[in-house]
This record gives structure tokens, C-alpha cells and sequence, in this order.
């Protein structure tokens, strides 16, 4: 789980795509993101 307060979608997508990916080794089977910067 990623449970993100200040970044965008686009940074939160960068993260795990830049970072996460390449820690695990591409084995991300499954992943819950919540970003709630966006919301109210």
C-alpha cells in the first residue's frame, strides 16, 4: 500500500514507477495507491 498527502498523481505514478519498480525487481504484483492530495 501507498498512502500518499503531498504529491500529484503524477509524481505518486513517478514514484512507483521510478522507484518502487526497479527496488523490487519489476515483481510489484499488486499495489493499492491512495493519494489524497486531491481531494477536498
Amino acid at each position: 500500500m501507498w498512502y500518499d498527502t503531498e504529491q500529484s498523481d503524477e509524481s505518486t505514478q513517478d514514484i512507483l514507477r521510478n522507484r518502487l519498480v526497479p527496488m523490487t525487481g519489476g515483481q510489484v504484483q499488486s499495489m493499492d495507491v491512495f493519494n489524497v492530495r486531491a481531494m477536498p
